[in-house]
């Protein structure tokens, strides 16, 4: 805006005339324009405008769905430039086309007053993690408040800021994030840089960014020892959660260090279990405000001698094959129910409770009649992974009920893949397949040997060797990437030994956990929400459903022609 602005100023507005043209190679370099008029130079915004004849833009949310006027979405292009594929390259054609739509890959939204499309960002640098979807360019431009250049990238799990400038103090930059941005958008760690690494067009290289990473343990902090016996626990929980042998600073920052939300989630849980305080007079947010070792000891040291332990309820084993679902399994079941149940699977279904995980052989070999064994070992022992889901006979509520599919587990059919395109053809045709898993029959578990064409040779058919695959599905009603951990630990426990694991019939199932979860206290939540909704006339009913948004004549939602 500042060049046209100049441009602008230089040649007068009646002598020259700016258009904005968006369009991607395959669809002919054009198909979206805008005449760029003086009121978009002076706010500063100009938008991409509108198709050209012959051409039309979808936008779609990430189940293929038209979003709602001036929300965000995905845009796909379809029309007379037509995008056909490209030549010898038949996966990454189908990865970029929706049906007869070519898929941007860019983020876009509808103005509601004037329809034309403005540009937000890409689809690659919107990201999710450990649950949550984040826009790395929200937190990119918070940081450039405070510093020339930044950019911001995901890394194992965490976000990791690149700044360029002098004088940065990387405390002061958590803190500004902080103020301005969820806990879970804060990066874990913030780089320092004289200069980023550019590409051979002069642009920010992000793939080099990438190599360029400190290790989160050697922030610059002066080590300071723990002072007494409560630090000293602290400091040792903190090295369990974190999976680190070295010595911590007390002083250092929990999320310097290579924190994140997920991760105080489980040290809050360890501090519990340790030191059995009441949640309710201090709670978790106490240590999101205050992250190191010191500033928790003291917390702690508070909650101990304002709990009274007769006070506390634990949770026990119920020792239940049949309850209430929770309510986090009645949300996901209603969810697929009304969305994606008896849903025709093709190649643009959609399955976002398939969570998969693949395992690749890079020595030795597997024997599947052990992995089986160890399987149902697992399956014994963690009773969600063959529970099943149904309405009770009344249809009023939903019910959870233990099996015992662990007794006759075996593996799905073995699939052959000739090369890497071709297992990630076969890989995106389970991960999008809403017939997978059958809640119903207590089926939340599903494990498929891969094998490589070359050890189709291989005579012995229990082996599966180097660059063979297992596959491991599990419906995200009976999983979360906590559990998996947990999951995968013991499979390979249980294969390693080849005996039955040691099971603790008194250890709390979720079964248990849903149970308890309904006898809480929601009296708070239920006064939150109905403030929240205070106003609001909920006995009126309405003629018409509104699960959609009603458009007047001149809006159109998810299309601009």
């Amino acid at each position: 805006c500042a060049i046209l602005a100049k441009m602008d100023k230089h040649f007068g507005r009646s002598k020259i005339r700016f258009y904005n043209l968006y369009g991607p190679a395959e669809c002919t370099l054009g198909a979206i324009y805008h005449r760029v008029s003086g009121m978009d130079i002076d706010c500063g915004t100009i938008p991409i405008g509108m198709p050209f004849p012959g051409m039309q833009a979808h936008i779609l949310d990430q189940y293929y769905q038209p979003v709602f006027v001036g929300q965000v979405g995905e845009l796909f292009l379809d029309g007379v430039q037509h995008f056909v594929g490209y030549y010898n390259q038949d996966y990454l054609t189908e990865q970029t086309r929706y049906g007869s739509l070519y898929r941007t890959g860019d983020l876009v939204r509808q103005d509601s007053m004037s329809g034309k499309l403005y540009y937000e960002g890409r689809r690659d640098f919107q990201i999710k993690l450990r649950g949550q979807r984040i826009e790395l360019g929200e937190i990119e431009r918070c940081l450039l408040e405070c510093v020339p250049a930044c950019a911001v990238i995901k890394c194992d799990e965490q976000l990791v800021a690149y700044v360029q400038g002098k004088d940065i103090h990387p405390e002061h930059l958590r803190s500004h994030c902080k103020s301005r941005l969820p806990l879970f958008m804060i990066p874990s760690n913030f780089i320092i840089m004289d200069h980023f690494p550019l590409n051979t067009n002069g642009k920010l290289d992000r793939r080099a960014l990438s190599k360029i990473v400190e290790l989160p343990l050697t922030v610059n902090v002066i080590h300071m020892a723990p002072n007494n016996e409560l630090e000293l626990i602290v400091h040792r929980l903190w090295c369990q959660v974190l999976n680190c042998d070295g010595p911590i600073s007390i002083k250092a920052n929990f999320f310097s260090l290579g924190g994140h939300s997920m991760l105080l989630m489980q040290l809050y849980h360890r501090y519990q279990t340790s030191f059995e305080f009441d949640s309710k007079t201090t709670p978790i947010m106490s240590f999101f405000r205050q992250s190191s070792i010191a500033e928790h000891a003291t917390i702690l040291d508070k909650a101990i001698h304002i709990t009274n332990k007769n006070d506390l309820t634990s949770w026990k084993s119920l020792h239940l094959i049949q309850g209430l679902a929770s309510f986090a399994q009645e949300r996901i079941h209603l969810d697929q129910q009304m969305r994606f149940h008896d849903v025709k699977h093709d190649q643009h279904s959609v399955a976002p409770y398939n969570e998969l995980t693949v395992l690749k052989l890079t020595t030795g070999t597997v024997s599947l009649l052990r992995l089986q064994r160890a399987v149902r070992c697992v399956m014994a022992k963690h009773q969600i992974l063959r529970t099943s889901l149904d309405f009770a006979p009344d249809r009023d509520m939903l019910v959870q009920r233990v099996t015992k599919r662990h007794q006759t587990f075996d593996f799905a059919p073995q699939q052959i893949f000739k090369d890497d395109n071709h297992l990630k053809v076969l890989l995106s045709q389970i991960i999008r397949n809403v017939n997978l898993f059958d809640l119903s029959n207590g089926l939340v578990f599903h494990c498929q040997p891969f094998r490589h064409y070359l050890s189709k040779s291989n005579s012995n058919s229990d082996l599966l060797l180097q660059n063979d695959l297992i596959l491991i599905a599990i419906h995200h009603i009976a999983i979360d990437r906590t559990s998996l951990q947990i999951f995968l630990k013991d499979l390979s426990d249980a294969y390693n030994r080849d005996t039955p694991l040691t099971i603790d019939t008194d250890a709390l199932q979720y079964i248990d956990y849903a149970t308890h979860e309904r006898q809480l206290d929601m009296s708070a939540s239920g006064d939150f929400w109905r403030a929240q909704l205070d106003g609001y006339d909920l006995e009126r009913g309405l003629v018409l459903p509104v699960d959609r948004h009603r458009l007047s004549d001149n809006e159109r939602s998810g299309r601009a022609w």
